[in-house]
């Protein structure tokens, strides 16, 4: 999932600069991705970011500690979540 989170930000970034708007980039990405494209919130985030100069495809630090998924039954359904993954 990491992986296609990148991607999808590096489509987001690419088209942003060619000047497109953000629900022009989140139907591409649903014509391609389907159901697993990012939503259309995510994609305007990203697209406003980018926007402002942001280049890094990288989350944000953030502090405290990262959650864990330890529930053995979300840890087995978790990876079939996309097709593609």
């Amino acid at each position: 999932m990491e992986n296609l989170k990148f991607e999808f930000r590096a489509v987001i970034k690419f088209l942003c600069k060619e000047g497109r708007a953000a629900k022009e980039i989140h139907d591409r990405l649903c014509a391609v991705y389907g159901n697993c494209a990012p939503s259309y919130s995510t994609v305007t985030r990203w697209s406003n970011e980018f926007r402002r100069g942001r280049e890094s495809l990288e989350d944000d630090p953030r502090s405290g500690r990262p959650s864990d998924a330890v529930n053995p039954s979300v840890i087995a359904v978790s990876p079939s979540w996309c097709p593609l993954s």
